[in-house]
Protein backbone atom coordinates (compact mmCIF):
# COMPACT_ATOMS: atom_id res chain seq x y z
CA UNK A 1 0.00 0.00 0.00
CA UNK A 2 1.31 3.47 -0.81
CA UNK A 3 1.54 6.32 1.62
CA UNK A 4 2.52 9.96 1.50
CA UNK A 5 6.11 10.50 2.47
CA UNK A 6 7.85 13.58 3.81
CA UNK A 7 8.31 14.93 0.29
CA UNK A 8 4.54 14.80 -0.37
CA UNK A 9 4.85 12.08 -3.02
CA UNK A 10 4.36 8.36 -3.11
CA UNK A 11 7.09 6.57 -1.24
CA UNK A 12 8.01 3.04 -2.28
CA UNK A 13 7.81 0.39 0.42
CA UNK A 14 10.89 -0.57 2.45
CA UNK A 15 13.02 -3.38 1.04
CA UNK A 16 11.59 -5.94 3.47
CA UNK A 17 8.05 -6.79 4.50
CA UNK A 18 7.14 -6.81 8.22
CA UNK A 19 7.65 -10.60 8.13
CA UNK A 20 11.22 -10.16 6.81
CA UNK A 21 10.59 -11.31 3.23
CA UNK A 22 12.08 -9.22 0.39
CA UNK A 23 9.65 -6.83 -1.24
CA UNK A 24 9.07 -6.66 -4.99
CA UNK A 25 11.06 -4.05 -6.92
CA UNK A 26 9.32 -0.65 -7.14
CA UNK A 27 8.21 -1.18 -10.75
CA UNK A 28 6.47 -4.47 -9.88
CA UNK A 29 4.99 -2.97 -6.71
CA UNK A 30 3.61 -0.07 -8.72
CA UNK A 31 2.04 -2.49 -11.23
CA UNK A 32 0.36 -4.50 -8.45
CA UNK A 33 -0.92 -1.25 -6.92
CA UNK A 34 -2.52 -0.41 -10.26
CA UNK A 35 -4.23 -3.79 -10.25
CA UNK A 36 -5.79 -3.01 -6.87
CA UNK A 37 -7.41 0.08 -8.37
CA UNK A 38 -9.42 -2.03 -10.79
CA UNK A 39 -12.52 -1.74 -8.61
CA UNK A 40 -12.73 1.99 -9.45
CA UNK A 41 -14.58 2.40 -12.74
CA UNK A 42 -12.91 5.65 -13.87
CA UNK A 43 -9.26 4.64 -13.48
CA UNK A 44 -8.85 3.29 -17.00
CA UNK A 45 -7.83 -0.09 -15.55
CA UNK A 46 -9.77 -3.21 -16.46
CA UNK A 47 -10.44 -5.78 -13.78
CA UNK A 48 -7.90 -8.63 -13.71
CA UNK A 49 -10.70 -10.79 -12.27
CA UNK A 50 -12.32 -10.82 -15.71
CA UNK A 51 -9.17 -12.34 -17.25
CA UNK A 52 -8.51 -9.27 -19.37
CA UNK A 53 -5.31 -7.34 -19.80
CA UNK A 54 -4.83 -4.39 -17.47
CA UNK A 55 -2.71 -2.58 -20.06
CA UNK A 56 -5.48 -0.18 -21.07
CA UNK A 57 -4.03 3.31 -20.85
CA UNK A 58 -5.63 6.16 -18.93
CA UNK A 59 -6.52 8.93 -21.40
CA UNK A 60 -3.85 11.62 -21.73
CA UNK A 61 -6.51 14.34 -21.49
CA UNK A 62 -8.75 14.90 -18.48
CA UNK A 63 -11.63 17.21 -17.66
CA UNK A 64 -11.85 19.38 -14.55
CA UNK A 65 -13.97 22.25 -13.22
CA UNK A 66 -13.29 25.51 -11.44
CA UNK A 67 -16.09 26.70 -9.18
CA UNK A 68 -16.58 30.20 -7.81
CA UNK A 69 -19.38 31.54 -5.64
CA UNK A 70 -20.57 34.81 -4.18
CA UNK A 71 -22.62 34.75 -1.00
CA UNK A 72 -24.69 36.95 1.28
CA UNK A 73 -21.97 36.62 3.96
CA UNK A 74 -19.52 34.22 5.60
CA UNK A 75 -21.79 32.05 7.76
CA UNK A 76 -22.51 28.58 6.34
CA UNK A 77 -25.55 28.40 8.66
CA UNK A 78 -27.30 31.67 7.87
CA UNK A 79 -25.87 33.00 4.60
CA UNK A 80 -26.59 31.74 1.10
CA UNK A 81 -24.94 31.42 -2.28
CA UNK A 82 -26.30 34.04 -4.67
CA UNK A 83 -23.94 33.63 -7.61
CA UNK A 84 -22.37 30.43 -8.93
CA UNK A 85 -19.90 30.17 -11.79
CA UNK A 86 -18.47 26.93 -13.20
CA UNK A 87 -15.81 26.65 -15.90
CA UNK A 88 -15.23 23.19 -17.32
CA UNK A 89 -11.88 22.65 -19.05
CA UNK A 90 -9.75 19.93 -20.59
CA UNK A 91 -6.20 19.48 -19.35
CA UNK A 92 -3.10 17.46 -20.18
CA UNK A 93 -2.82 14.84 -17.41
CA UNK A 94 0.97 14.47 -17.65
CA UNK A 95 1.94 18.16 -17.88
CA UNK A 96 -1.05 19.65 -16.07
CA UNK A 97 -1.58 22.35 -18.71
CA UNK A 98 -5.06 23.60 -19.55
CA UNK A 99 -5.84 22.74 -23.17
CA UNK A 100 -9.20 24.41 -23.72
CA UNK A 101 -12.45 25.49 -22.09
CA UNK A 102 -15.33 23.15 -22.90
CA UNK A 103 -18.16 24.72 -20.93
CA UNK A 104 -19.13 27.68 -18.78
CA UNK A 105 -22.04 28.50 -16.53
CA UNK A 106 -22.74 31.63 -14.53
CA UNK A 107 -25.99 32.14 -12.69
CA UNK A 108 -27.63 34.25 -10.03
CA UNK A 109 -30.30 33.25 -7.51
CA UNK A 110 -32.56 35.14 -5.15
CA UNK A 111 -31.74 34.26 -1.55
CA UNK A 112 -34.29 33.85 1.22
CA UNK A 113 -32.21 36.12 3.48
CA UNK A 114 -31.20 39.76 3.03
CA UNK A 115 -28.03 40.73 1.12
CA UNK A 116 -26.14 43.01 3.50
CA UNK A 117 -24.78 46.27 2.10
CA UNK A 118 -21.22 45.25 3.05
CA UNK A 119 -21.56 42.06 0.93
CA UNK A 120 -23.02 44.02 -2.00
CA UNK A 121 -20.06 46.39 -1.78
CA UNK A 122 -17.69 43.44 -2.29
CA UNK A 123 -19.43 41.64 -5.19
CA UNK A 124 -21.86 44.24 -6.55
CA UNK A 125 -24.89 41.97 -6.31
CA UNK A 126 -28.05 43.57 -4.96
CA UNK A 127 -31.49 42.19 -4.06
CA UNK A 128 -32.90 43.97 -7.10
CA UNK A 129 -30.41 42.25 -9.42
CA UNK A 130 -31.30 38.71 -8.24
CA UNK A 131 -35.07 39.12 -7.74
CA UNK A 132 -36.90 36.08 -9.17
CA UNK A 133 -33.74 34.32 -10.41
CA UNK A 134 -32.76 30.67 -9.82
CA UNK A 135 -29.75 28.52 -10.63
CA UNK A 136 -30.00 26.00 -13.46
CA UNK A 137 -29.24 23.00 -11.23
CA UNK A 138 -29.65 20.49 -14.06
CA UNK A 139 -26.94 22.21 -16.11
CA UNK A 140 -24.64 22.60 -13.06
CA UNK A 141 -24.93 18.90 -12.20
CA UNK A 142 -24.34 17.87 -15.81
CA UNK A 143 -21.14 19.93 -15.96
CA UNK A 144 -19.80 18.72 -12.61
CA UNK A 145 -20.44 15.07 -13.53
CA UNK A 146 -17.99 15.46 -16.42
CA UNK A 147 -15.18 16.68 -14.15
CA UNK A 148 -12.42 14.42 -12.82
CA UNK A 149 -12.11 16.92 -9.94
CA UNK A 150 -13.42 20.34 -8.90
CA UNK A 151 -11.35 23.29 -7.67
CA UNK A 152 -12.80 26.19 -5.67
CA UNK A 153 -11.29 29.53 -4.77
CA UNK A 154 -11.10 30.39 -1.03
CA UNK A 155 -13.44 27.53 -0.21
CA UNK A 156 -14.23 26.91 3.44
CA UNK A 157 -13.24 30.18 5.08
Amino acid sequence: MSYVGGNGGLTPPASLTPSGKPRKPWSQWRQSSTESLSVWPDTGVESPMEGRSIARVTPAVGTAAVLDVETTGFSPRSDEIIELAVTLFRYDRSAGHVLDIVGEYSGLREPSCPIPRCASTVHGITRRLVRGLRFDYRRIRAMLRLADFVMAHLCGL
